[in-house]
């Protein structure tokens, strides 16, 4: 009897962990379901200021010899 009523109290919870895997093996890129991507910044603030400045610098140039 006391399974399922934590179960349920928990079952939103649970929910805030669930998220979506794309992206290939050798670079797998994860994203949250039910969370907004802005709510996220303030939990990761290096990582955040990083992908704000790095805006364009991927090319495709050839590697230097």
């Amino acid at each position: 009897m006391v399974g399922p009523l934590v179960s349920t109290a928990l079952w939103p919870v649970s929910k805030l962990f669930e998220y979506k895997i794309t992206g290939t093996l050798e670079k797998p890129a994860s994203e949250p379901v039910y969370i907004p991507q802005f709510l996220l910044m303030p939990l990761h603030p290096i990582r955040s200021l990083q992908e704000m400045l790095s805006i364009g610098t991927d090319t495709n140039a050839p590697p230097v010899k």
